[in-house]
């Protein structure tokens, strides 16, 4: 089964760009601040109502999974 993927994504994989290692080695506190200014801005952002949909259409399917 793996081999079956591998050989009919193969060629595409080639195509694909990839990140590369860091040069350097990235300490933690810069990736928890990074991950926390990314969390805040993300929690900003999902506050702010979009131009131009309403409200509310009907009921919201998901209100049992917003926090109360």
């Amino acid at each position: 089964m793996a081999g079956t993927f591998l050989r009919i994504f193969g060629p595409i994989a080639r195509v694909i760009p990839e990140v590369g290692k860091p040069d350097r080695d990235v300490a933690f506190k810069e990736k928890a601040v990074y991950t926390v200014l990314c969390l805040l801005l993300y929690l900003v952002m999902a506050q702010i109502p979009l131009f131009g949909l309403p409200k509310s259409i009907g009921p919201d399917p998901f209100r049992e999974l917003s926090p109360r």
